[in-house]
C-alpha cells in the first residue's frame, strides 16, 4: 500500500504555507501512490500526466492542460522546437482520474522512463505538479541549491549597486 512519508527536505516549519507543497510518497508495484490532502483539494477529478522537461512527470488539472494545449496548437508545425514540445508533452500523455482519497496511478511507461523505484517526490507549483523519482529529485536539489545561492548573490549585488547609484551616501546611513 502506498503511504505518505513525512518530508525532511526542505526544512521548514509546519506553519509555513509552502510546506504542504512538497511531499514524498511510497509508490507501490502497480504504480499507485497517494497525494497529500492539501494537493488533492486542488487536483481532483480528471487530470493529465505528461513527461516533463527535467526527467520528471508533470501533472496538470484539465483546465491547465487545455490552456496549454490551445497555446501549443497556435505554434507552427514547421517550428522544430514546437514539434519537440508536442512530442514531449503528448507522446505518452495520459488522462487520469484522481480519487477523493488522493490515490493516483502512473502508467508503466512513465515509471520505466523515469526509473521510479519505491518513492516518488512531488512538488507543487502554481499551475502544475512535478513528480520525480526520489534519487533524481535529490540530485537536482543539490544543483538547484548551488545555483540558487549563486543567483541570490548576484541579485543582492545588483540591488546593492542600484541602491548606491540611486541614493546619496547619507541616505544609506540613517
Amino acid at each position: 500500500e502506498g503511504s505518505i512519508l513525512i518530508a525532511r527536505y526542505p526544512k521548514k516549519a509546519s506553519t509555513d504555507l509552502l510546506s504542504s507543497k512538497y511531499f514524498v510518497s511510497v509508490i507501490d508495484s502497480k504504480g499507485t501512490f497517494v497525494l497529500p490532502k492539501s494537493i488533492t483539494e486542488e487536483f481532483h477529478g480528471t487530470c493529465y500526466l505528461s513527461l516533463g522537461t527535467d526527467k520528471n512527470i508533470w501533472l496538470f488539472t484539465s483546465s491547465m492542460f487545455e490552456k496549454m494545449s490551445a497555446r501549443i496548437r497556435q505554434t507552427s508545425m514547421l517550428d522544430q522546437d514546437a514539434r519537440l514540445l508536442r512530442r514531449m508533452l503528448y507522446a505518452v500523455a495520459s488522462d487520469i482520474v484522481i480519487k477523493a482519497s488522493g490515490r493516483i496511478h502512473i502508467p508503466e511507461i512513465m515509471i520505466e522512463h523515469l526509473q521510479i523505484k519505491e518513492r516518488i517526490v512531488g512538488f507543487y507549483t502554481s499551475d502544475y505538479l512535478e513528480l520525480w523519482a526520489e534519487d533524481d529529485w535529490n540530485e537536482r536539489a543539490i544543483v538547484v541549491s548551488e545555483r540558487a545561492e549563486a543567483s541570490i548573490e548576484l541579485i543582492l549585488a545588483d540591488i546593492i549597486r542600484e541602491g548606491i547609484r540611486t541614493h546619496k551616501l547619507d541616505d544609506l546611513n540613517p
